[in-house]
């Protein structure tokens, strides 16, 4: 288990709108327990990770982003041109399961 397996379960969730709607349809009561859905479902679609693994994750997208919740001239390069760290589907993925968790009612961040 891997961030790098987070990673490919979030471009699959950016490009499957199977996934998307099984995510959309999670019943969770705090971001803790999503977590535990988002597992199970990385789990089925064959890229097990831990929930400190997406944590992981989460915190290596957020340290790429400035003061002003921006990605600089050098970041934006990188994702562009996809020699980066982190693709645009995974953020792109990323962001679809925060809007998810915001829709539950809680803030989707560790701490």
């Amino acid at each position: 288990m891997s961030v790098e397996n987070v990673k490919m379960f979030l471009k699959k969730v950016n490009n499957d709108e199977q996934l998307q709607k099984r995510i959309s349809g999670m019943e969770a009561d705090s971001w803790e327990n999503m977590l535990v859905g988002l597992t199970r479902l990385g789990e089925e679609a064959g890229l097990p990770f831990r929930a400190d693994d997406f944590l992981r994750f989460q915190e290596e997208l957020f340290a790429n982003f400035n003061r002003n919740g921006e990605l600089d001239d050098e970041q934006l390069d990188l994702v562009a041109g996809g020699t980066g760290s982190i693709s645009q589907d995974e953020i792109d993925g990323h962001s679809y399961i925060l809007q998810a968790a915001v829709r539950l009612g809680f803030a989707p961040f560790k701490g």
